[in-house]
């Protein structure tokens, strides 16, 4: 009997044992699962990073923001409808990186998935952010004693420019006005803006929404992450989901995605109003 409890007991702390070694395994497995994603989305977040900045020396040399390049091809040129009004070809598509001389590799995650980027295309009242002037607010005027002039329409239709003149006292349109209802709405962690110009982001791990290299579209994701992958949003940045929550879970998210408002964006490339002379 006492032969019988004593190998009961070695039989039951050989199994604590086991239990204590797989427990141990997968602990020291997800760790590794962790760290390996951190170091993939701090590479993508370099990249997203580096192409915000190719994207804002384009606009400061060009006066615009560029159309987002074909998702379903490698060509990486912006796609515009026409070169008058600017409208874009493929809202919903990818960093043109050929035209913001990038290397083709820094335009994909970690992942081997391509950046995505949307941009601001308004309205032929509020003005694209893509037509030309579309960023310069440099003729525009910081104060003006009387209510301003509207912002301009262009010969080809489109509005919300400053209006130019060659003569610095009749530039007269308020940096207000230049704003006024122009960018898209997005959520950084709970701090709204309604004025984003434009928004890199990767569709994180599972890339629910991208598009392979091959130009394949991968299967849409659902809550947040759809509206990301939609042209004008509402885009949203939050905390990633558990890893336990399955991909196609509305709760699911992993997107990372980096953005500039348009008045940070101006502000950055050195083409706000200036306080031109009122008399």
């Amino acid at each position: 009997m006492r032969h019988r409890r004593e190998h009961g007991a070695t039989g039951a702390l050989i199994a604590l044992i086991l239990v204590l070694v797989m427990v141990g395994f997968l602990a020291n497995s997800a760790f590794r699962r962790v760290a390996t994603g951190s170091d993939e989305n701090n590479e993508t977040a370099r990249r997203l990073s580096a192409g915000a900045d190719a994207l804002e020396q384009f606009a400061a040399v060009n006066g615009r923001l560029p159309c987002p390049a074909d998702p379903a091809t490698n060509d990486g040129g912006e796609r515009i409808r026409s070169a008058n009004i600017a409208k874009c070809n493929f809202p919903a598509g990818t960093i043109p990186w050929r035209t913001l001389g990038m290397k083709f590799d820094d335009a994909i995650d970690s992942w081997g998935r391509k950046i995505s980027y949307r941009v601001y295309t308004g309205t032929s009242s509020t003005g694209s952010l893509t037509q030309p002037g579309g960023v310069n607010m440099v003729e525009c005027d910081t104060s003006d004693p009387g209510a301003g002039d509207a912002t301009a329409v262009a010969p080809n239709g489109r509005g919300g420019l400053c209006v130019s003149d060659p003569d610095p006292l009749l530039r007269s349109t308020l940096d207000a006005s230049f704003f006024a209802g122009k960018g898209m709405p997005l959520n950084d962690f709970g701090a709204f803006h309604g004025d984003v110009a434009y928004v890199l982001f990767s569709h994180g791990a599972t890339g629910l929404g991208g598009y392979t290299v091959s130009g394949a579209i991968l299967n849409l994701p659902s809550g947040d992450e759809r509206n990301n992958v939609r042209n004008t949003g509402p885009f949203t940045i939050r905390a990633f989901s558990d890893p336990d929550v399955a991909a196609d879970d509305s709760n699911h998210f992993d997107d990372l995605l980096v953005y500039r408002t348009l008045p940070d964006l101006v502000k950055r490339i050195n083409l706000s109003a200036r306080d031109w002379p009122e008399s």
